[in-house]
């Protein structure tokens, strides 16, 4: 394969707005559960298991934080691209797999875009909502509303996406 045809790209989700309400309340439930834990095992006198707490909250943080620990990938094989969702740095889940020439536009975020209303299953997978080479891929779903997905462009990523769709807009990014 074409290693200049390809690209492999992963962000990590910056702590900010409901993400940081919900990585907050993850850690208020640990304690919560902590202490839940402590004064159950205390009320029925079993004084014995009291050392146990800590394993257990170990366990329950170790099977429970990677939902708040996310990461996107984005990836090109042979003129499609896959987007995932990566939770803990380990389970992906697929979010958006589709040909690179079936999008009807790829563009820098903007003002313009915002402003424009797209079907439920438009998905942001950019590390931040303001982050500065955010773009915008616009497809048509299987009944024919316009959807959209955002991520992060590199060059490299550009490149690729100019190869396989040509008629779509894109500009310089940072990397």
């Amino acid at each position: 394969m074409n290693e200049n045809l390809e690209f492999d790209y992963t962000v990590t989700k910056k702590v900010e707005g409901n993400y940081l309400l919900k990585r907050i309340l993850m850690i208020v439930g640990y304690v919560l559960f902590g202490l839940l834990f402590f004064f159950g095992l205390y009320t029925v006198h079993l004084y014995q298991f009291i050392a146990f707490i800590v394993l257990v909250e170990w366990i329950v943080v170790f099977f429970t934080w990677r939902y708040v620990s996310i990461e996107y990938r984005y990836e090109t094989v042979s003129g499609a691209i896959r987007f995932y969702t990566v939770y803990g740095g380990k389970k992906k889940k697929l979010m958006l797999e589709m040909r690179i020439k079936d999008f009807t536009e790829i563009c820098p975020y903007s003002e313009s875009l915002a402003k424009r209303s797209f079907a439920e299953e438009s998905c942001c997978l950019s590390s931040e909502r303001t982050a500065p080479d955010r773009y915008c891929a616009i497809y048509r779903n299987r009944e024919g509303k316009e959807c959209a997905v955002h991520f992060e462009a590199t060059q490299k990523t550009l490149k690729v996406l100019r190869f396989y769709n040509s008629a779509t807009v894109v500009a310089e990014t940072r990397y």
